[in-house]
């Protein structure tokens, strides 16, 4: 099931993003920053472990890893 980008911010700086950079650039930026939130969700010491943020910060993840499963160009050899 999709999920409407009004809905979720994230969806909505992904597809600026294709828009303005092309599929494989938005793909990377999209890992990277998956990568970043996660980090910053697992770090005992980082603001976004607090209660706050942490939801934000999770959905954002999932919202990534999605679009990454549906939309993301695929990288030769994954």
């Amino acid at each position: 099931m999709a999920i409407s980008p009004e809905h979720r911010p994230e969806l909505r700086r992904i597809e600026f993003l294709v828009e303005r950079d092309g599929p494989a650039a938005a793909a990377a930026w999209v890992r990277r920053t998956a990568a970043i939130y996660r980090r910053a969700v697992l770090d005992r010491g980082n603001f976004a472990r607090q209660p706050e943020y942490r939801r934000r910060f999770i959905e954002s993840w999932c919202d990534f890893r999605r679009w990454l499963a549906e939309a993301a160009p695929r990288e030769s050899g994954r």
